[in-house]
């Protein structure tokens, strides 16, 4: 993705997503304090991930607002 530069938060959850895209979509409900170890850095990242997809996961339960899907990968053209 082009056309500035990511923030803070938003190239962490980048370098540990592999996914700009999907990074700045979770960057606005992710909290990455400073000062932590890469270690603690990146099970601090996995978990607010964790959080986001469920938090997304129980406010859809009985609703019709639709959620976007911004990741995963077709696998019917990577065949043969």
């Amino acid at each position: 993705m082009q056309g500035r530069i990511l923030e803070r938060v938003e190239k962490l959850l980048a370098d540990y997503l592999d996914n700009e895209r999907q990074a700045i979509a979770l960057a606005p409900h992710v909290y990455i304090p400073e000062g932590l170890t890469l270690a603690e850095e990146n099970d601090h990242i996995a978990q607010e991930i964790i959080k986001v997809l469920v938090d997304a996961l129980e406010a859809r339960v009985g609703r019709l607002e639709p959620i976007e899907y911004i990741g995963g990968q077709r696998r019917d053209t990577l065949r043969g």
